[in-house]
């Protein structure tokens, strides 16, 4: 097919219950010059068969395979990339759709002004509710200049935080792309930031499209951005793998406080979504002790800094210890007022006895032990007969294996009780925490 507008990109991996969705949104553009590319990362659910059915009826589509095991869709992106033919290249992901004119409006703005990079807006489609959510942040319109083309130095400090660096909302011109050599890091679930924010300091035209064309389904099981939380890497490594993309093209100095305030931003975000304390700590030491300072975070003054809350988080993410992020920053947030104080002052990172089986205890449980911020060694209640494993007999305290006992109960009196049941068996007080009243 001679004259192709635009080269849709499509990694697809074990999107069966999504994909008819993304791909009749794809198919029935109102721009009919397309290509589609759909690179199949070694799904074992129904995507082929669904690949290989739309392809039947569907001439415009090739199906690409990318058998080699990864993390993330960058390579499948990549493979995609190296296909496609068309002026203007366009990232869809398996479980997003299209406005029905989506390409013809981005393509006629684009070829018009002689773009290099275009992004437009989007929708978020909330999974849990079935609904779209007009947000701020998926592009930061405060961020963009006004003008209808602008070069990305108009952008200043801000020029990463126009948009979240995600590249299913911006149209590529091909050649640009192919000619400065970008393509996709390997990267878990920031492997897009590096393209997209590297084309951005690259690019020499630029343009925002004011209009939602496109539905972001957001916290999709198994997606990359669900699992973030598992990888503590991916909060550092895109500003990292960038700095060191635009040093070697000699623009580092440049855009060093682009890539500072970058850095500040997606550590908290990172911070926020990590599925339990140990990742937290990993990250949280990695970014002190090293990256946010060889980022130069550090060196930004609240003038250059593009949001003003950065830089209390500045002070906070550097100098603080995860302990007390945790317990001043966190908590409140997550858990509410009334979980990060009874939470606050915990041994961190010990073995913990839990005593009490009841609503609380229950509670404290999913607070405690689901974001992993002490082990639990053992969990006790007098009832544990009826209660069942893995809840067992408050007796079993006398073997030890554990630094402290936290009782989850109500009632002073029951507390008492128990404190003095724990002491008996020779507990220190000091080894006795109540999360329910200060004694």
């Amino acid at each position: 097919m001679e004259g192709i507008k635009v080269s849709v990109i499509m990694a697809v991996y074990n999107a069966e219950r999504y994909l008819r969705q993304a791909l009749e949104s794809v198919c029935q553009q109102t721009l009919r010059d397309i290509e589609i590319i759909c690179v199949d990362d070694g799904s074992t659910d129904g995507s082929m068969e669904i690949l290989k059915e739309f392809a039947g009826q569907d001439d415009r589509i090739k199906i690409l395979q990318h058998l080699e095991k990864t993390d993330g869709a960058a390579a499948a992106r990549n493979m995609g990339l190296q296909a496609a033919r068309g002026e203007y290249l366009s990232f869809l992901d398996a479980d997003d759709w299209f406005e029905p004119d989506m390409l013809e409006k981005a393509y006629e703005k684009a070829s018009l002004r002689e773009l290099d990079v275009l992004i437009f807006d989007a929708y978020v489609y909330r999974e849990a509710t079935g609904y779209d959510e007009k947000t701020g942040w998926v592009v930061r319109r405060e961020f963009i200049p006004k003008e209808q083309v602008f070069a990305p130095a108009a952008c200043g400090a801000s020029l990463f935080r126009i948009q979240m660096g995600a590249a299913w909302n911006i149209l590529f011109r091909r050649t640009f792309i192919q000619e400065q050599g970008i393509s996709f890091a390997s990267i878990h679930h920031t492997d897009d930031q590096v393209f997209v924010y590297l084309s951005f300091a690259l690019a020499r035209r630029m343009s925002f499209l004011p209009e939602r064309l496109l539905h972001y389904r957001k916290d999709v099981a198994g997606s990359q951005s669900a699992n973030a939380g598992q990888h503590p890497e991916a909060g550092y490594m895109g500003p990292w793998v960038l700095k060191q993309e635009l040093e070697k093209r000699g623009i580092y100095k440049k855009y060093w406080k682009a890539v500072a305030n970058l850095a500040l931003e997606v550590s908290e975000w990172h911070l926020c979504s990590m599925a339990n304390f140990e990742n937290f700590a990993i990250l949280q030491r990695a970014l002190q002790d090293e990256y946010l300072r060889a980022l130069r975070a550090d060196c930004l003054r609240p003038e250059q800094m593009t949001d003003p809350a950065l830089d209390a988080w500045q002070e906070i993410v550097l100098e603080g210890t995860a302990e007390d992020m945790i317990d001043h920053y966190y908590l409140p947030r997550w858990l509410g007022e009334e979980a990060a104080e009874l939470l606050h002052g915990l041994p961190w990172g010990k073995r913990i006895a839990l005593y009490g089986a009841g609503d609380r205890g229950k509670q404290v449980f999913k607070w405690l032990f689901g974001w992993k911020w002490c082990s639990l060694a053992t969990w006790v209640d007098r009832d544990y007969e009826r209660i069942g494993f893995p809840v067992r007999n408050p007796e079993t305290l006398r073997q030890g294996g554990y630094d402290a006992v936290v009782v989850a109960v109500e009632s002073v009196a029951t507390f008492r009780g128990i404190r003095s049941y724990l002491m008996g068996m020779g507990i220190q007080p000091e080894n006795i925490i109540w999360l329910f009243r200060n004694m």
